[in-house]
């Protein structure tokens, strides 16, 4: 049933790990994707807690994991713009960079594999699940960050981000931070053309 309030929201938006972003064009949002970053000390996330078995103990061994659930778009400004899905999703690999990441997740549909194996070349690791909220099943999907980090930029360059873009999205003003382990360098700057 549509949310009144056309929000979505739940115990996850306000943790420290957390991150959540709108896509805005001509001050209209277009879509919204929220990341969460996992390590050892955050395991607050919609994937975290379906697929505890296959990522707490990759917790346990220290692994730091980029998690990005509650993406959404707006179906029309989708058909006019087909690179939104692109741009929405691309906040979660520039995390990947941001917080040196050891695996990148994707929680979709199971007809929404073929995009993120595509683009992250992601694999299956755990069956659909129902989440509470949700009215369609969500299966894991994963893949080693540094493993496949260059491959990804090759065919997909606008998936590269600067240290700079990296900073100002990941970095909260007087709140405490996610912990790095180091600022990856690897990364040509993107650039943005602004309308």
């Amino acid at each position: 049933m549509p949310s009144e309030s056309q929000r979505v929201t739940d115990r996850y938006d306000d943790e420290p790990n957390n991150f959540t972003f709108g896509i805005y064009y001509r001050d209209e949002l277009y879509s919204s994707i929220r990341i969460s970053v996992l390590s050892g000390e955050w395991r607050g996330s919609p994937s975290s807690e379906m697929f505890a078995d296959i990522l707490h103990p990759e917790l346990d061994r220290g692994k730091t994991i980029i998690d990005p659930t509650r993406f959404v778009a707006d179906p029309d400004k989708a058909r006019v713009f087909p690179e939104l899905p692109y741009v929405t999703v691309r906040l979660g690999y520039v995390a990947c960079g941001h917080f040196d990441a050891d695996i990148g997740l994707a929680n979709v549909r199971p007809e929404h594999r073929a995009f993120y194996r595509k683009v992250f070349l992601q694999q299956p690791l755990g069956e659909p699940k129902l989440f509470p909220g949700l009215i369609k099943p969500v299966g894991l999907m994963a893949a080693n960050y540094r493993e496949i980090r260059d491959r990804v930029f090759e065919r997909f360059p606008f998936m590269r981000s600067s240290a700079f873009e990296r900073r100002m999205l990941f970095t909260r003003l007087g709140g405490r931070q996610v912990p790095l382990r180091g600022v990856a360098s690897f990364a040509r700057p993107l650039v943005v053309a602004r309308s």
